[in-house]
């Protein structure tokens, strides 16, 4: 909750209005291994996508140039806290895409988007919950023939950051993440509850993520 309220502290209207900062700028894109526990996985082991991970860094040095604008209270606090980031990223646009052709029985497509999301970095490794909804498309020869997945849920990531090029400030990161959805029965209607056994409910994703940051011009007040 201090993070947090770093954060907004920071980003406060009076901050960025009248002004613009350059800052770190992550851009992360990396592949997907996703295990779809249940028959899905028992069908075929792992199915396949892309994972984005965009947000900007506030560093120490960021934090004391601008330390006139932070609450006199939490001041030491801005000057021992590590880095904040910042994910500008609209709800609406997908953090992952699965793209899994139907290489032997089952193929799936689809999309999830994250619209609230918390973290913890401990030196390099970091861990992060949040909120999905997730839509995938399933066709397959030896599962129900077609199901359209549509679910909210949860999702627990877990990564470790390792430098790559600090002359490029370039990280390579290794990541876990389990979703957790309301479960729907393969081949079963959207709005029905479905069985552990014979559903959807969790997937299981490992990630290897390439990260580049770049100094970016900011006008923080339009991502409030």
């Amino acid at each position: 909750m201090k993070t947090l309220f770093l954060i907004v502290c920071f980003f406060l209207p009076k901050v960025v209005s009248a002004q613009e900062l350059t800052l770190p700028f992550n851009i992360g894109v990396g592949p997907t291994l996703n295990w779809v526990t249940g028959p899905v996985a028992n069908d075929q082991t792992f199915h396949y996508g892309i994972r984005f991970n965009t947000y900007i860094a506030i560093d120490k040095k960021a934090r004391l140039k601008h330390i006139e604008h932070i609450p006199q209270q939490y001041r030491k606090m801005a000057r021992e806290a590590g880095e904040l980031r910042y994910d500008p990223t609209p709800w609406y646009l997908p953090r992952s895409v699965m793209v899994s052709p139907k290489f032997r029985n089952t193929g799936m497509y689809g999309l999830t988007l994250r619209p609230l999301g918390l973290g913890l970095a401990i030196g390099e490794f970091k861990l992060s919950a949040g909120l999905l909804l997730s839509y995938i498309f399933i066709h397959s020869d030896s599962l129900p023939s077609v199901t359209h997945f549509l679910r909210p849920g949860t999702e627990v990531k877990a990564s470790l950051e390792l430098p790559l090029d600090p002359r490029r400030r370039t990280t390579l990161s290794l990541e876990w993440a389990s979703q957790f959805y309301i479960p729907q029965n393969l081949g079963e209607k959207i709005f029905v509850v479905g069985d552990l056994d014979a559903s959807i409910w969790h997937i299981g994703q490992v990630t290897f993520m390439i990260h580049r940051r770049v100094d970016l011009r900011f006008n923080l007040g339009d991502y409030l």
